[in-house]
């Protein structure tokens, strides 16, 4: 029985919180290890991919757990929330690394797109929606980060005179 090693079901909750926090601690550890925010965006990405198939059968476990909690107004709601705010937090700095003054709406779009994704996959027992989503979101920002790069390597020659 579960509650003989947790009391109630906050303290079950919390060890939850707890593992979760130190799983994606590590896997971000994991992911700056790639050279650039391209490459790391990428990772991220593959780790949700690789595990589409479980997500489609539970829900994203992040979101699940967040969504949980602010529905019974926990007091453990801030601590579950802090780690998603601290995903996207992560996600957007990926995206300021770059140079991006948009980052926030990058990144905000990102995980609302695979956060959609996870719980429509989820409802209608499809991973390949999640699967499908997560190849645009591949694509998105392979384009993103290609056009960054063409356009700085593009130089303007800014003396000379427009052409009516």
């Amino acid at each position: 029985n579960v509650y003989y090693y947790f009391k109630t079901k906050e303290d079950l909750a919390a060890a939850v919180i707890d593992v979760r926090r130190a799983e994606y601690g590590s896997m971000y550890e994991l992911w700056e290890q790639q050279e650039s925010s391209k490459e790391r965006l990428l990772s991220y990405l593959g780790f949700i991919e690789r595990n589409a198939t479980e997500i489609s059968r539970s829900g994203c476990p992040l979101g699940s757990l967040c969504l949980e909690l602010n529905k019974e107004n926990s007091t453990l709601s801030p601590r579950a929330d802090g780690m998603l705010l601290n995903q996207l937090d992560w996600l957007c700095a990926q995206f300021e690394r770059e140079g991006m003054g948009d980052a926030r709406k990058l990144a905000t779009h990102l995980m609302t797109s695979l956060q959609g994704s996870s719980l429509l996959s989820n409802a209608l027992h499809d991973s390949k929606i999640l699967i499908e989503e997560i190849s645009r979101l591949q694509d998105l920002v392979e384009k993103i980060f290609s056009l960054r790069l063409n356009c700085s390597a593009t130089k303007f020659d800014t003396s000379a005179p427009l052409s009516p």
